[in-house]
């Protein structure tokens, strides 16, 4: 049984690319998860953001530690952005980082780009990213 209130703390981002969807890069973050076995329940798109001419999609969810799931995304050639010390980070494909503003990362969702998805923990998440027919 899924509990009726989950805790969202967790913010981070995961790399956009070119013309892949939102809901693309959302099945990508569950794949990664259950890949590096940090499984969740909720993951929630808040909206996407730019940093230089790299785009990436904002979420929060339940995970308690997301730095397995990124550095899987991250050696799929995918740049991230996660909490360090002292504040998020931003770590390109390339090999640089920086900070990133946290007031930017826990700030209210952009209207209409919202969208809660069942994470790995779930049975039969993976139902929800199968093709429309």
């Amino acid at each position: 049984m899924i509990p009726t209130t989950i805790s969202l703390n967790t913010y981070f981002a995961v790399e956009l690319r070119g013309s892949e969807s939102v809901h693309a890069v959302s099945e990508t973050v569950c794949k990664a998860a259950q890949e590096a076995n940090t499984l969740f329940l909720r993951l929630e798109v808040l909206d996407t953001f730019t940093v230089g001419s790299t785009k990436f999609v904002r979420y929060r969810s339940d995970l308690l530690n997301p730095h397995p799931m990124l550095d899987t995304l991250f050696t799929q050639k995918r740049s991230v952005v996660h909490h360090g010390l002292g504040g998020y980070l931003v770590r390109f494909t390339n090999g640089r980082s920086g900070p990133i503003s946290t007031i930017l990362m826990h700030s209210t969702p952009k209207l209409g780009q919202g969208e809660l998805y069942k994470g790995p923990r779930v049975n039969l998440w993976k139902r929800q990213f199968m093709a429309e027919s």
